[in-house]
Protein backbone atom coordinates (compact mmCIF):
# COMPACT_ATOMS: atom_id res chain seq x y z
CA UNK A 1 0.00 0.00 0.00
CA UNK A 2 1.70 3.14 -1.16
CA UNK A 3 2.70 5.53 1.66
CA UNK A 4 0.22 8.78 2.35
CA UNK A 5 2.37 12.03 1.68
CA UNK A 6 -0.42 14.28 0.72
CA UNK A 7 -0.01 17.46 2.71
CA UNK A 8 -2.76 19.04 4.07
CA UNK A 9 -4.00 22.60 2.87
CA UNK A 10 -2.44 25.30 5.32
CA UNK A 11 -5.07 27.13 7.33
CA UNK A 12 -4.24 29.36 10.54
CA UNK A 13 -4.45 27.61 13.96
CA UNK A 14 -7.39 29.83 15.42
CA UNK A 15 -9.08 28.53 12.49
CA UNK A 16 -8.61 24.83 12.41
CA UNK A 17 -9.32 25.01 16.39
CA UNK A 18 -12.13 26.97 16.09
CA UNK A 19 -13.29 23.83 13.20
CA UNK A 20 -12.54 21.06 15.85
CA UNK A 21 -14.01 23.00 18.20
CA UNK A 22 -17.23 23.19 16.49
CA UNK A 23 -16.81 19.17 15.13
CA UNK A 24 -16.85 18.93 19.18
CA UNK A 25 -19.87 20.94 19.51
CA UNK A 26 -22.14 19.25 16.86
CA UNK A 27 -20.80 15.32 18.21
CA UNK A 28 -22.22 16.44 21.57
CA UNK A 29 -25.39 17.90 20.41
CA UNK A 30 -26.15 14.56 18.24
CA UNK A 31 -25.23 12.39 21.33
CA UNK A 32 -27.51 14.41 23.65
CA UNK A 33 -30.24 14.41 20.77
CA UNK A 34 -32.27 11.32 22.08
CA UNK A 35 -34.67 13.12 24.19
CA UNK A 36 -33.07 11.90 27.19
CA UNK A 37 -32.87 13.25 30.24
CA UNK A 38 -29.18 13.67 31.33
CA UNK A 39 -29.20 15.48 34.99
CA UNK A 40 -31.92 15.17 37.98
CA UNK A 41 -32.50 16.64 41.12
CA UNK A 42 -34.66 15.15 43.68
CA UNK A 43 -36.38 18.21 46.50
CA UNK A 44 -38.63 16.45 49.47
CA UNK A 45 -40.34 19.73 50.37
CA UNK A 46 -41.64 19.86 54.23
CA UNK A 47 -44.52 18.48 55.60
CA UNK A 48 -47.92 20.20 55.38
CA UNK A 49 -50.43 19.50 58.34
CA UNK A 50 -54.16 20.97 58.70
CA UNK A 51 -55.78 20.85 61.64
CA UNK A 52 -59.93 21.41 62.06
CA UNK A 53 -61.94 21.51 65.32
CA UNK A 54 -65.68 21.92 65.51
CA UNK A 55 -67.23 22.11 68.81
CA UNK A 56 -70.76 21.20 69.18
CA UNK A 57 -73.71 22.69 71.34
CA UNK A 58 -73.13 19.20 74.15
CA UNK A 59 -68.98 20.39 74.15
CA UNK A 60 -68.14 17.77 71.88
CA UNK A 61 -65.56 18.10 69.33
CA UNK A 62 -65.02 16.68 65.88
CA UNK A 63 -61.42 17.01 65.66
CA UNK A 64 -60.06 16.36 61.83
CA UNK A 65 -56.98 16.49 59.93
CA UNK A 66 -55.14 16.48 56.43
CA UNK A 67 -51.11 15.59 56.34
CA UNK A 68 -49.36 15.82 53.32
CA UNK A 69 -46.16 16.00 51.49
CA UNK A 70 -44.65 17.37 48.51
CA UNK A 71 -41.60 16.66 46.39
CA UNK A 72 -40.14 18.38 43.75
CA UNK A 73 -38.48 15.87 40.96
CA UNK A 74 -36.64 18.06 38.27
CA UNK A 75 -34.43 17.43 35.07
CA UNK A 76 -32.46 18.34 32.28
CA UNK A 77 -33.60 16.89 28.91
CA UNK A 78 -32.23 17.23 25.76
CA UNK A 79 -33.76 17.14 22.45
CA UNK A 80 -31.84 17.99 19.18
CA UNK A 81 -29.59 19.46 20.87
CA UNK A 82 -31.59 21.85 23.17
CA UNK A 83 -31.74 21.38 26.29
CA UNK A 84 -34.65 22.68 28.45
CA UNK A 85 -35.66 22.10 32.34
CA UNK A 86 -39.02 20.77 33.52
CA UNK A 87 -40.46 19.68 37.06
CA UNK A 88 -42.86 17.55 38.37
CA UNK A 89 -44.20 17.36 41.74
CA UNK A 90 -45.40 13.86 43.51
CA UNK A 91 -48.04 14.33 46.32
CA UNK A 92 -49.16 12.70 49.35
CA UNK A 93 -51.98 13.06 51.68
CA UNK A 94 -53.92 11.22 54.13
CA UNK A 95 -57.50 12.67 55.93
CA UNK A 96 -57.66 11.57 60.15
CA UNK A 97 -60.87 12.08 62.11
CA UNK A 98 -61.45 11.79 65.98
CA UNK A 99 -64.69 12.37 67.96
CA UNK A 100 -64.01 14.21 71.34
CA UNK A 101 -66.52 13.91 74.36
CA UNK A 102 -65.76 15.76 77.46
CA UNK A 103 -64.51 12.33 79.70
CA UNK A 104 -62.54 11.76 77.04
CA UNK A 105 -60.72 14.25 75.62
CA UNK A 106 -57.12 13.75 77.23
CA UNK A 107 -56.88 10.44 76.02
CA UNK A 108 -58.51 11.34 72.39
CA UNK A 109 -56.28 14.38 72.10
CA UNK A 110 -53.70 12.53 72.89
CA UNK A 111 -54.35 9.57 70.59
CA UNK A 112 -55.31 12.33 67.60
CA UNK A 113 -51.67 13.25 67.86
CA UNK A 114 -50.34 10.01 67.91
CA UNK A 115 -51.77 9.11 64.79
CA UNK A 116 -51.20 12.99 63.19
CA UNK A 117 -47.41 11.86 64.23
CA UNK A 118 -47.66 8.30 62.59
CA UNK A 119 -49.53 9.52 59.47
CA UNK A 120 -46.26 11.71 58.84
CA UNK A 121 -43.84 9.47 59.50
CA UNK A 122 -45.63 6.36 57.05
CA UNK A 123 -46.17 9.44 54.47
CA UNK A 124 -42.20 9.86 54.80
CA UNK A 125 -41.55 6.30 54.08
CA UNK A 126 -44.49 6.37 51.12
CA UNK A 127 -43.46 9.06 49.57
CA UNK A 128 -39.22 8.04 49.77
CA UNK A 129 -40.21 4.70 48.32
CA UNK A 130 -41.77 6.99 45.16
CA UNK A 131 -38.66 8.70 44.94
CA UNK A 132 -36.46 5.86 45.01
CA UNK A 133 -38.74 4.26 42.17
CA UNK A 134 -38.30 7.55 40.13
CA UNK A 135 -34.25 7.93 40.69
CA UNK A 136 -33.87 4.46 39.56
CA UNK A 137 -36.25 4.99 37.10
CA UNK A 138 -34.14 8.02 35.99
CA UNK A 139 -30.65 6.90 36.07
CA UNK A 140 -31.43 4.10 34.18
CA UNK A 141 -32.82 6.16 31.09
CA UNK A 142 -30.02 8.58 31.54
CA UNK A 143 -27.48 5.35 31.51
CA UNK A 144 -29.11 3.40 28.63
CA UNK A 145 -26.95 5.07 26.33
CA UNK A 146 -25.42 2.66 23.21
CA UNK A 147 -21.91 2.40 25.22
CA UNK A 148 -24.09 1.07 28.37
CA UNK A 149 -22.79 -2.19 29.49
CA UNK A 150 -19.98 -1.67 27.40
CA UNK A 151 -17.27 0.68 28.76
CA UNK A 152 -14.58 -1.19 30.76
CA UNK A 153 -15.13 -4.57 28.83
CA UNK A 154 -11.92 -5.28 28.75
CA UNK A 155 -10.78 -3.83 31.70
CA UNK A 156 -13.14 -6.68 33.97
CA UNK A 157 -12.66 -9.56 31.10
CA UNK A 158 -8.77 -9.36 30.84
CA UNK A 159 -6.84 -12.48 31.48
CA UNK A 160 -3.45 -10.41 32.22
CA UNK A 161 -3.45 -7.68 34.96
CA UNK A 162 -1.75 -4.37 34.45
CA UNK A 163 0.81 -2.99 36.70
CA UNK A 164 0.11 0.71 37.94
CA UNK A 165 3.52 2.78 37.90
CA UNK A 166 1.96 5.99 38.50
CA UNK A 167 3.71 6.92 41.49
CA UNK A 168 7.41 6.10 40.09
CA UNK A 169 5.92 8.83 37.00
CA UNK A 170 5.14 11.17 39.70
CA UNK A 171 8.50 10.84 41.15
CA UNK A 172 10.38 11.06 38.16
CA UNK A 173 8.23 13.68 36.69
CA UNK A 174 8.68 15.80 40.15
CA UNK A 175 12.22 15.89 39.38
CA UNK A 176 12.44 17.23 36.14
CA UNK A 177 9.76 20.32 37.11
CA UNK A 178 10.76 23.42 38.59
CA UNK A 179 8.31 23.88 40.88
CA UNK A 180 8.21 26.80 43.27
CA UNK A 181 9.03 26.57 46.80
CA UNK A 182 5.67 27.19 47.89
CA UNK A 183 3.87 24.76 45.96
CA UNK A 184 6.67 21.76 46.61
CA UNK A 185 4.70 18.94 48.19
CA UNK A 186 1.65 19.57 46.28
CA UNK A 187 0.54 17.55 43.81
CA UNK A 188 -1.06 18.38 41.15
CA UNK A 189 1.06 20.97 40.14
CA UNK A 190 -1.32 24.12 39.88
CA UNK A 191 -2.29 25.96 36.88
CA UNK A 192 -0.19 27.93 35.64
CA UNK A 193 3.78 27.02 35.69
CA UNK A 194 6.17 27.05 33.88
CA UNK A 195 6.28 24.09 31.60
CA UNK A 196 9.52 24.86 29.93
CA UNK A 197 11.48 25.01 33.48
CA UNK A 198 13.45 21.96 32.68
CA UNK A 199 16.12 22.06 35.00
CA UNK A 200 18.69 19.79 33.41
CA UNK A 201 17.78 16.27 34.81
CA UNK A 202 17.26 13.87 32.34
CA UNK A 203 15.60 10.44 33.77
CA UNK A 204 16.75 8.33 30.78
CA UNK A 205 19.25 6.13 31.03
CA UNK A 206 22.67 6.15 29.73
CA UNK A 207 22.13 3.90 26.88
CA UNK A 208 19.11 5.67 25.52
CA UNK A 209 20.78 6.95 22.30
CA UNK A 210 21.00 3.71 21.41
CA UNK A 211 17.78 3.44 20.31
CA UNK A 212 15.35 5.28 17.67
CA UNK A 213 12.30 6.98 18.80
CA UNK A 214 9.10 6.75 16.44
CA UNK A 215 5.85 9.20 16.83
CA UNK A 216 2.34 7.74 15.77
CA UNK A 217 0.29 10.69 15.59
CA UNK A 218 -3.38 10.06 16.01
CA UNK A 219 -6.95 10.98 14.55
CA UNK A 220 -7.27 14.12 12.23
CA UNK A 221 -4.21 15.65 13.51
CA UNK A 222 -2.21 16.01 10.48
CA UNK A 223 -4.94 19.29 10.91
CA UNK A 224 -4.24 20.06 14.38
CA UNK A 225 -1.23 23.04 14.30
CA UNK A 226 1.23 22.09 17.28
CA UNK A 227 -0.22 18.40 17.97
CA UNK A 228 3.12 16.85 19.40
CA UNK A 229 5.71 19.76 18.04
CA UNK A 230 6.92 20.07 21.94
CA UNK A 231 7.60 16.97 22.41
CA UNK A 232 9.44 16.11 19.10
CA UNK A 233 11.16 19.37 19.92
CA UNK A 234 11.93 18.09 23.56
CA UNK A 235 13.75 14.74 22.71
CA UNK A 236 15.49 16.07 19.77
CA UNK A 237 16.93 19.02 22.43
CA UNK A 238 18.00 16.24 24.15
CA UNK A 239 20.43 14.37 22.13
CA UNK A 240 17.76 11.65 20.91
CA UNK A 241 17.02 10.10 17.22
CA UNK A 242 13.15 11.09 16.44
CA UNK A 243 11.40 10.27 13.44
CA UNK A 244 7.56 10.57 12.41
CA UNK A 245 5.36 8.18 11.05
CA UNK A 246 3.83 9.62 7.79
CA UNK A 247 0.31 8.15 7.28
CA UNK A 248 -3.11 9.25 6.83
CA UNK A 249 -4.37 9.49 9.98
CA UNK A 250 -8.07 9.32 9.39
CA UNK A 251 -7.69 5.85 7.39
CA UNK A 252 -8.73 2.67 9.23
CA UNK A 253 -6.82 0.98 12.01
CA UNK A 254 -5.85 -2.33 9.66
CA UNK A 255 -4.76 -0.12 6.75
CA UNK A 256 -2.43 2.50 9.27
CA UNK A 257 -0.93 -1.13 10.87
CA UNK A 258 0.03 -1.72 7.35
CA UNK A 259 2.16 2.16 6.91
CA UNK A 260 3.30 1.54 10.22
CA UNK A 261 4.82 -2.19 9.30
CA UNK A 262 6.74 -1.09 6.21
CA UNK A 263 8.19 2.40 7.74
CA UNK A 264 9.19 0.52 10.96
CA UNK A 265 11.39 -1.48 8.41
CA UNK A 266 12.45 0.80 6.77
CA UNK A 267 13.75 3.28 9.89
CA UNK A 268 15.47 0.39 11.16
CA UNK A 269 17.35 -0.34 8.02
CA UNK A 270 18.37 3.48 7.60
CA UNK A 271 19.47 3.60 11.57
CA UNK A 272 20.80 0.15 12.37
CA UNK A 273 18.77 0.52 15.84
CA UNK A 274 16.06 -0.67 17.85
CA UNK A 275 12.70 1.22 17.96
CA UNK A 276 10.68 2.62 20.79
CA UNK A 277 7.10 3.76 18.95
CA UNK A 278 5.49 5.98 20.81
CA UNK A 279 1.54 6.71 19.65
CA UNK A 280 -1.42 9.26 20.78
CA UNK A 281 -5.03 8.44 20.68
CA UNK A 282 -5.79 6.65 17.81
CA UNK A 283 -1.95 6.32 16.64
CA UNK A 284 -1.28 3.99 19.73
CA UNK A 285 -4.29 1.78 18.13
CA UNK A 286 -2.25 1.77 15.24
CA UNK A 287 1.01 0.70 16.72
CA UNK A 288 -0.78 -1.88 18.77
CA UNK A 289 -2.50 -3.13 15.60
CA UNK A 290 0.50 -3.24 13.91
CA UNK A 291 1.84 -5.29 16.11
CA UNK A 292 -0.78 -7.73 16.84
CA UNK A 293 -1.27 -8.06 12.73
CA UNK A 294 2.43 -7.73 11.95
CA UNK A 295 4.34 -9.84 14.33
CA UNK A 296 7.41 -9.59 12.23
CA UNK A 297 8.13 -6.01 13.07
CA UNK A 298 8.48 -7.19 17.19
CA UNK A 299 12.32 -7.63 16.43
CA UNK A 300 12.86 -4.34 15.12
CA UNK A 301 11.07 -2.71 18.65
CA UNK A 302 12.23 -1.96 22.31
CA UNK A 303 9.12 -0.47 23.51
CA UNK A 304 5.42 0.80 23.11
CA UNK A 305 4.25 4.05 24.83
CA UNK A 306 0.87 3.96 24.38
CA UNK A 307 -0.65 7.85 25.08
CA UNK A 308 -4.42 7.75 25.86
CA UNK A 309 -5.47 5.17 23.15
CA UNK A 310 -8.91 3.56 23.20
CA UNK A 311 -7.54 0.05 23.04
CA UNK A 312 -10.74 -1.06 24.45
CA UNK A 313 -12.88 1.19 22.13
CA UNK A 314 -13.94 5.00 22.66
CA UNK A 315 -17.15 5.66 24.52
CA UNK A 316 -17.94 9.09 22.72
CA UNK A 317 -16.60 7.86 19.34
CA UNK A 318 -19.13 5.30 19.58
CA UNK A 319 -21.98 6.74 20.80
CA UNK A 320 -21.60 9.28 17.81
CA UNK A 321 -20.88 6.42 15.07
CA UNK A 322 -24.38 4.25 16.62
CA UNK A 323 -26.48 7.50 16.47
CA UNK A 324 -25.29 8.04 13.17
CA UNK A 325 -26.38 3.86 12.12
CA UNK A 326 -29.69 4.10 13.67
CA UNK A 327 -31.09 7.88 12.12
CA UNK A 328 -29.40 6.42 8.64
CA UNK A 329 -27.88 9.84 8.40
CA UNK A 330 -24.42 9.99 6.41
CA UNK A 331 -23.71 13.76 7.73
CA UNK A 332 -20.61 12.36 9.31
CA UNK A 333 -18.84 9.64 7.10
CA UNK A 334 -19.86 12.85 4.63
CA UNK A 335 -17.81 15.33 6.71
CA UNK A 336 -15.02 12.87 6.96
CA UNK A 337 -14.65 11.88 3.32
CA UNK A 338 -15.04 15.01 1.80
CA UNK A 339 -13.76 17.64 4.49
CA UNK A 340 -11.22 15.21 6.04
CA UNK A 341 -10.40 13.07 3.32
CA UNK A 342 -10.64 10.36 5.36
CA UNK A 343 -12.17 7.11 5.55
CA UNK A 344 -15.28 6.25 7.89
CA UNK A 345 -13.96 3.59 9.23
CA UNK A 346 -11.51 5.44 10.79
CA UNK A 347 -14.00 6.51 13.33
CA UNK A 348 -15.90 3.14 13.49
CA UNK A 349 -12.87 1.43 13.71
CA UNK A 350 -12.81 2.95 17.36
CA UNK A 351 -16.07 1.67 18.17
CA UNK A 352 -16.70 -0.59 21.13
CA UNK A 353 -18.00 -3.16 18.78
CA UNK A 354 -15.23 -3.00 16.64
CA UNK A 355 -12.81 -3.58 19.24
CA UNK A 356 -14.12 -6.11 20.74
CA UNK A 357 -14.27 -8.07 17.37
CA UNK A 358 -10.60 -6.92 17.15
CA UNK A 359 -9.50 -7.74 20.03
CA UNK A 360 -10.96 -10.98 20.51
CA UNK A 361 -9.66 -12.34 17.15
CA UNK A 362 -6.09 -10.75 17.50
CA UNK A 363 -3.15 -12.20 19.86
CA UNK A 364 -2.18 -9.12 22.13
CA UNK A 365 1.45 -7.71 21.74
CA UNK A 366 2.51 -8.80 25.55
CA UNK A 367 5.91 -9.50 23.60
CA UNK A 368 6.69 -6.00 23.74
CA UNK A 369 7.86 -3.85 26.92
CA UNK A 370 4.57 -1.67 26.81
CA UNK A 371 3.57 1.60 29.27
CA UNK A 372 0.27 3.29 28.92
CA UNK A 373 -1.19 6.64 29.81
CA UNK A 374 -4.88 6.95 31.00
CA UNK A 375 -6.09 9.92 31.51
CA UNK A 376 -9.26 12.00 33.38
CA UNK A 377 -10.17 15.18 33.79
CA UNK A 378 -13.03 17.59 34.66
CA UNK A 379 -11.68 20.87 34.69
CA UNK A 380 -14.24 23.46 33.86
CA UNK A 381 -11.36 25.02 31.84
CA UNK A 382 -10.74 22.10 29.38
CA UNK A 383 -11.97 22.38 25.41
CA UNK A 384 -13.53 19.17 26.04
CA UNK A 385 -15.49 19.95 28.80
CA UNK A 386 -18.83 18.97 27.73
CA UNK A 387 -17.97 16.00 26.05
CA UNK A 388 -16.22 14.66 29.57
CA UNK A 389 -19.07 15.90 31.24
CA UNK A 390 -21.55 13.43 28.88
CA UNK A 391 -19.45 10.45 29.88
CA UNK A 392 -19.90 11.65 33.67
CA UNK A 393 -23.57 12.15 33.58
CA UNK A 394 -24.63 9.16 31.29
CA UNK A 395 -22.80 6.77 32.21
CA UNK A 396 -20.82 8.09 35.51
CA UNK A 397 -17.69 7.11 34.05
CA UNK A 398 -14.56 9.34 34.58
CA UNK A 399 -12.66 10.05 31.02
CA UNK A 400 -10.30 12.52 29.20
CA UNK A 401 -13.44 13.73 27.02
CA UNK A 402 -13.44 10.93 24.38
CA UNK A 403 -12.02 7.74 25.90
CA UNK A 404 -12.91 6.20 29.49
CA UNK A 405 -9.48 6.07 32.03
CA UNK A 406 -10.79 2.78 32.23
CA UNK A 407 -10.78 1.62 28.23
CA UNK A 408 -7.12 3.54 27.50
CA UNK A 409 -5.14 0.54 29.51
CA UNK A 410 -3.73 -2.58 27.42
CA UNK A 411 -4.03 -5.83 29.62
CA UNK A 412 -0.72 -6.89 31.14
CA UNK A 413 1.04 -3.81 30.14
CA UNK A 414 2.25 -0.88 32.65
CA UNK A 415 0.32 1.34 33.41
CA UNK A 416 0.27 5.53 34.97
CA UNK A 417 -3.38 7.34 35.80
CA UNK A 418 -3.59 10.48 35.89
CA UNK A 419 -6.61 12.26 37.00
CA UNK A 420 -6.41 16.16 35.72
CA UNK A 421 -5.51 15.66 31.72
CA UNK A 422 -7.54 15.85 29.11
CA UNK A 423 -7.00 14.03 25.60
CA UNK A 424 -5.22 17.46 24.12
CA UNK A 425 -2.38 17.05 27.26
CA UNK A 426 -0.37 14.23 26.06
CA UNK A 427 -0.03 16.18 23.09
CA UNK A 428 -0.24 19.91 22.71
CA UNK A 429 2.48 21.92 25.02
CA UNK A 430 -0.26 25.08 24.85
CA UNK A 431 -3.61 25.57 23.74
CA UNK A 432 -6.57 23.59 23.43
CA UNK A 433 -3.67 21.82 26.64
CA UNK A 434 -5.22 23.40 29.75
CA UNK A 435 -3.57 21.33 32.20
CA UNK A 436 -0.64 21.25 34.30
CA UNK A 437 1.20 18.80 32.51
CA UNK A 438 4.03 19.38 29.28
CA UNK A 439 3.58 16.72 26.84
CA UNK A 440 7.20 16.92 26.28
CA UNK A 441 7.91 16.40 29.71
CA UNK A 442 5.70 13.73 30.51
CA UNK A 443 6.50 11.35 27.18
CA UNK A 444 10.74 12.18 28.49
CA UNK A 445 9.23 10.75 32.22
CA UNK A 446 7.21 7.88 30.81
CA UNK A 447 10.18 6.70 28.33
CA UNK A 448 12.29 6.59 31.39
CA UNK A 449 9.46 3.90 32.97
CA UNK A 450 9.30 2.39 29.41
CA UNK A 451 13.43 1.83 28.94
CA UNK A 452 13.22 0.36 32.42
CA UNK A 453 11.02 -2.02 31.76
CA UNK A 454 11.91 -5.86 30.12
CA UNK A 455 10.03 -8.73 29.38
CA UNK A 456 11.71 -12.83 29.48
Amino acid sequence: VPIYKRAPTMMSGHRVLLVLFLIVCFCLCRCLSDDQPVYTHLDALEDEVDIQIQIDSNNEMDLTSTVSKTAKISSDTCKDGICTSETESIHKEVFISEHVTVDTVKQKMDQFKARIEQAVDDLGKELDQTLRRVQTDIETVVADGYSKGKIGWLWEHAQQTSINITEKFVEVYSQMIEIDQAQKGKWPFPVPFQRKSMIGFNPLPHNADQYAYVLVPGLFTEWYPGYLQGTDRLLKDIGLDVHRISLNTAASVTINAAHIAAQVQDIHQETQKPLVLIGHSKGGVDILAAVQLHPEIIVYLRGLLILQAPFAGSAFGHDIVEIENSRKTQLLNSAIKNVLLGDPACMSDLSFDARMEFVGTTPAPFKVPTLCLATSSDSARSLLHAASLYLKLRYKEVSDGFIAMKDAVVPGSHVVYLNDMDHSGGAFEGFPNTSAYGPGEVTLALLALLLDITID
